[in-house]
């Protein structure tokens, strides 16, 4: 029997597709088995193909956020709701008098000029008619404080000067003018402009401003969507932006989950829409050892020379998934001999885009004077050895057998210890780390955008790995859950006279109804 002969087919090639299905009106173009599309590593690659959705059993080479759908994936489902009335106390206070104060602070996504034909096609006005739905014997009083081109930096600033359409009191920056309004419900929004200078320190910063007053607002986190993969302005089309705006939105999710702030995840329905892939329903595949690698084998030695630390190797999953190019992974392993600490990476260590003050790292300590296991973490805000806490666990003896979970914004840290009650050892079980204590297991704020994980200890030592999977939430593959996309770029942002849009970020009149309004519908704002 004789194989398959594989079909190559070009970016180039592709996009003359996309033109020609563009002058026929078509949506899609399906690709058989056996073809391979060759995606550019630089620039819009088949991003710009956004008149069309590839549909088919092709297969993307260095796949990014546009990849070829099998025809028997389902449409996209709406999430659960992520504001429910845990996260609106202070609003529904308000409510319960009769009258609430709504306030969105952000940059041009929700601003009043952001390429739109009528303040009907802001998604804000979405949201006071679902406010006025849910909870009719209210009286709403909406005021709209978003400017363009601002930054959590701009918003969490002193010198930043308010949108003179609020009518700002004399002498008050952003902030101050929007406390000025005894906002009930305050939404603050951003992203877009972030990348390149974001620092999480202003959002702290801020969100503190507004809790730490007397009457605090109930506050909701904006989780922006990516902007046209097409476009050809401010790098928006590049990888390089897509990924570091990724891991922008990853920290604030976590961040928000962690504080327990509700938030409105734009940037999910966005994905599941355009791209056919849900970044927050992973499933973490095992990857293949390579002799000409780091890990040429589990369950021996890396090395036989004792080092300090290892990064994860070029070694793929099935899906193609490189664990030095991964956002979530489970990992066990062996250090032959006692540390003083160890050292795990919860994100990107460095990046043109974060300007953390501090790591977004998690430590493990061997040396407490009260001979227990004690830990820390820093979400890149605080100094990491800051907040240590000392478990009830002894340290073991050598050697020491961890298993490590990092998925979504779960982490689980655990260690194998002897059992007080039974003589049972996990063996080949180590592979999952059955029976071990956990050290931690509870929810993180970490950067997101894929990265090389990296371990490190004290001395020098022997590593053993005993398995590692892992998965990739800023592309499409298998280990995403995946749906049918049923919208374009050009759907959601093509600029036209009827339906405004830029061509670029700001959606026009279809993207706000498809994308940002139906997160506003699906929340729980009423009690």
């Amino acid at each position: 029997m004789h194989g398959h002969k594989k079909h190559f087919v070009s970016v180039d090639t592709l996009l003359q597709a996309n033109t020609e299905a563009q002058q026929a009106s078509e949506k899609t173009l399906q690709y058989q088995q056996n073809t391979y599309i060759m995606e550019n590593t630089h620039g819009n690659g088949l991003g710009a193909a956004n008149q069309v959705i590839l549909q088919g059993n092709a297969t993307v080479q260095n796949c990014r956020r546009k990849a070829v759908h099998p025809l028997f994936l389902p449409s996209p489902s709406m999430f659960p709701a992520t504001v429910r009335a845990e996260h609106l106390t202070a609003f529904h206070n308000a409510c319960r008098k009769g009258h609430a104060t709504v306030v969105v602070m952000g940059d041009s996504i929700f601003a009043t000029a952001s390429d739109m034909v009528a303040h009907t096609e802001n998604a804000t006005f979405a949201w006071i008619e679902t406010l006025q739905q849910q909870l009719p014997h209210v009286k709403f009083s909406f005021i709209n404080a978003a400017a363009g081109g601002r930054s959590w930096h701009d918003m969490n600033a002193n010198t930043t000067p308010p949108p003179p359409w609020i009518n700002p009191p004399e002498g008050k920056n952003w902030k101050e003018a929007v406390q000025y309004y005894q906002p009930d419900l305050l939404l603050l929004h951003s992203g877009g402009n972030d990348v390149g200078n974001f620092n999480p320190v202003d959002v702290r910063e801020l969100v503190a401003f507004f809790r730490n007053h007397l009457n605090p607002p109930s506050i909701i986190l904006g989780l922006t969507h990516q902007p046209s993969q097409a476009s050809t302005i401010n790098n928006y089309g590049s990888q390089t932006y897509q990924n570091d705006l990724d891991g922008i939105i990853k920290w604030l999710r976590t961040y928000a989950q962690h504080e327990g702030l509700g938030y409105l995840d734009f940037h999910r329905w966005h994905s599941m829409r355009r791209d056919g892939f849900d970044p927050c329903e992973l499933t973490l595949t095992r990857i293949t050892p390579e002799t000409d690698t780091n890990l040429p084998a589990f369950g021996t030695y890396v090395s036989d020379t004792p080092h300090n630390s290892w990064r994860f190797p070029t070694c793929q999953n099935e899906n193609g998934i490189s664990a030095d190019c991964c956002t979530d992974f489970a990992i066990s392993f062996e250090l032959e001999r006692k540390t003083a600490f160890l050292s795990i990476d919860l994100g990107p260590r460095s990046s043109s885009t974060f300007h953390a003050p501090y790591s977004n790292r998690f430590h493990v300590f061997f040396n407490d004077e009260s001979g227990h296991i004690s830990y820390t973490w820093s979400d890149g805000t605080h100094i990491d050895e800051e907040r240590k806490q000392v478990t009830n666990i002894p340290v073991p003896e050598a050697p020491f057998l961890f298993n490590i979970m990092l998925k979504g914004s779960r982490l689980v840290f655990s260690i194998w210890k002897s059992l007080s009650h039974t003589d049972w050892q996990p063996e080949h079980l180590n592979a999952l780390g059955t029976g071990y204590q956990y050290v931690y297991d509870a929810g993180i704020i970490r950067f997101g955008g894929p990265f090389t994980p990296q371990l490190a200890w004290a001395g020098y030592n022997r590593l053993k790995i005993f398995n590692l999977c892992i998965a990739n939430a800023c592309v499409v593959s298998d280990n995403a859950v995946r749906n049918m996309p049923d919208r374009t770029d050009n759907d959601l942002y093509a600029q036209t006279y009827a339906a405004g849009g830029s061509g670029h970020y700001h959606m026009n009149a279809y993207g706000v109804r498809d994308i940002l309004t139906p997160i506003f519908r699906a929340q729980n704002w009423s009690y």
